[in-house]
């Protein structure tokens, strides 16, 4: 991966609040989305389609947007197919990304930090599944 010159540090970055509130948005999706899936449960029926449907683009839109601000922020040029993959196979791109994009020395603490994300995001659809039981 080749860093453009001039490109700001990381931690510098006006990048990193929008991409905080992105990851924050994946969270409560996450768990409105057990939520969804918890209540359908309790009435013996289907999650509603329209559901699905919503959910799938909000993951999808999110990822590639927190994906795109990681990129500019580290300075790396996005290629076309980036984004095609980012889209239609989003977490093992973001997988691959992240062990990629990240300097020698610091690919573990990102992996690390993908796989914490990805225990949240099961914990929040979980509190979503938990809080449509105390609803019901």
């Amino acid at each position: 991966m080749s860093t453009l010159p001039g490109a700001p540090d990381i931690a510098s970055s006006a990048h990193a609040s929008a991409m905080r509130r992105i990851l924050a948005a994946i969270l409560v999706t996450m768990f409105v989305s057990g939520l969804m899936s918890g209540v359908a449960e309790q009435r013996q029926m289907e999650e509603p389609v329209w559901w699905s449907l919503l959910s799938a683009f909000l993951l999808n839109f999110l990822t590639f947007c927190w994906f795109r601000l990681d990129r500019d922020a580290r300075g790396l040029r996005r290629s076309m197919w980036a984004n095609i993959a980012i889209l239609l196979f989003g977490p093992v791109t973001i997988l691959v990304y992240v062990l990629v994009s990240r300097p020698r020395g610091q690919k573990l603490r990102g992996l690390a930090r993908l796989v914490g994300f990805f225990v949240l995001l099961v914990f929040a659809a979980s509190l979503g599944m938990i809080a449509a039981a105390g609803i019901a």
